[in-house]
């Protein structure tokens, strides 16, 4: 059911390191070359468990795989909320398309998947940083009523506004810019908005959403971990 797609890291890896450093200025697709000083929309890259909440008359709770196991506190939070009553709320009289799409107004049973980062206390190893165990959205996919194989991505002032609807937090934009800017602000490191911490890293976006020539949607991330391994391999740590 929908799996969240690969994002790719923004440089190449070095395969022949044992820590697989990346190799800056080596990009890891032609598209982010080609669009390098377009401008794109940063927001933080968050350190935890990919989370699907799929609604089609019931819910289900999935992680980034069918699969996939959820931390225990992770179903104890969602467990306690209302889900289908907060997916009608939602989605039940909003029609959420694009202008020129064929998506029609959300009818009976829609399906649709919120994807999500599952992060705080328990989840995971050092995702306790981020406080108690919570939800996080980040994209939310819509299948389309005439062409059930189609699927349609919210823009993020329609997630933003699920978020709201649902009572989840919501991964915010924290700047803007090139490609160059944003490997910069990883390089340097930069505070995290859950805490007195560094962010794990950024997840960028084309301000104006592209897919590649296989369907696939332009989406980059980087580590600051990536530059921290970088470093540790160049001194022979």
């Amino acid at each position: 059911m929908k799996k969240y797609h690969k994002i790719n890291t923004l440089w190449k890896r070095d395969t022949s390191t044992p820590r697989n450093v990346i190799v800056p200025l080596d990009w890891a697709t032609a598209e982010f070359e080609y669009l390098a000083d377009n401008d794109w929309e940063f927001t933080e890259k968050l350190d935890g468990t990919n989370i699907r909440l799929i609604w089609f008359g019931d819910v289900n709770i999935m992680g980034k795989t069918d699969d996939a196991m959820i931390p225990a506190p992770l179903t104890e939070v969602l467990d306690k909320q209302n889900l289908a009553k907060l997916f009608d709320k939602a989605f039940n009289g909003n029609s959420y398309k694009d202008p020129s799409s064929p998506l029609r107004h959300l009818q009976d049973l829609p399906r649709v998947c919120l994807y999500g980062e599952g992060v705080g206390a328990r989840v995971h190893q050092g995702a306790g940083k981020y406080g108690d165990p919570k939800f996080v959205l980040f994209d939310v996919a819509v299948r389309d009523v005439e062409n059930p194989d189609h699927w349609w991505w919210l823009d993020r002032k329609n997630v933003k506004d699920v978020a709201k609807k649902m009572g989840f937090e919501f991964s915010p934009v924290i700047g803007t810019g090139s490609l160059y800017d944003m490997n910069d602000m990883v390089k340097k490191g930069l505070p995290s908005a859950w805490g007195d911490f560094k962010a794990e890293g950024i997840v960028a976006r084309p301000r104006v959403p592209m897919w590649n020539r296989r369907g696939e949607r332009i989406i980059a991330k980087l580590k600051t971990k990536d530059f921290h391994d970088l470093e540790l391999h160049r001194s022979g740590s």
